[in-house]
């Protein structure tokens, strides 16, 4: 997001709400996660209330997928290749 500011949330929940007006779909806000980094000062952390997302201190995967994997090795995402090549197969 760049410099948070109360500006910059307003116009991402007016974002989301044209979308789900245009899409005719749903966001569930409450089961979304906003994670911070610990240096990321208390007052751009509190903007995240205005959106109605609960924030986490534990981001560990998505879908399966790792998201904060550092310097892990490649192999990781061997399960994924692997289905991905029994599906190309068939």
């Amino acid at each position: 997001m760049g410099e948070a500011s109360e500006r910059q949330v307003n116009e991402m929940n007016r974002i989301i709400n044209l979308f789900c007006g245009a899409s005719d779909q749903a966001i569930r806000m409450a089961k979304s996660s906003m994670f911070f980094w610990k240096n990321v000062r208390p007052n751009v952390v509190n903007l995240s209330v205005k959106l109605n997302i609960p924030i986490t201190d534990n981001l560990t995967s998505y879908l399966g997928f790792s998201i904060l994997h550092g310097r892990k090795p490649c192999h990781q995402y061997d399960g994924i290749l692997e289905k991905i090549k029994k599906k190309l197969s068939s």
